[in-house]
């Protein structure tokens, strides 16, 4: 059973984004990162998905064989007074449990909030599965 998610468009980057394929020390690079899983338990996840202050980095990659794509629903709450609006969308990395990390670059007010899940989706459709999600996570950006 999956979850349609609708998503605003403040930010033209923003709603359903494919990650870029990057080398696993590109994800090493120094900078901290918060991870959620996807899954009840580590040893049974299908996908990992970071978020990187630093810059505002969204790191996800696919860490089962099914062929299931992974991603991140997520969203931005702007600091109060900023003027900012919140954002929210899909990152997915449909490249395969082979294929390593995937990142997207954001751009967010300094202060806010980003909050998110890691789950299994379905690309073509705008489904995310909602049985696979991890527990939300929330960072500041």
């Amino acid at each position: 059973m999956g979850l349609a998610l609708s998503t605003g468009t403040d930010a033209a980057a923003d709603g359903w984004q494919a990650t870029t394929d990057v080398s696993d020390s590109s994800y090493n690079n120094g900078y901290a990162k918060e991870c959620s899983y996807s899954g009840d338990q580590v040893l049974f996840d299908t996908g990992q998905g970071c978020f990187q202050p630093y810059g505002d980095w969204v790191w996800i990659r696919d860490l089962d064989a099914n062929g299931i794509p992974v991603g991140i629903t997520w969203t931005y709450y702007p600091p109060a007074g900023s003027g900012g609006s919140v954002r929210s969308g899909v990152i997915y990395n449909s490249s395969g449990k082979d294929s390593g990390w995937g990142n997207v670059n954001k751009n967010f007010i300094e202060g806010g909030t980003f909050s998110w899940q890691t789950c299994e989706v379905n690309v073509s459709t705008g489904t995310v599965y909602s049985g696979t999600c991890s527990e939300s996570r929330s960072r500041p950006s």
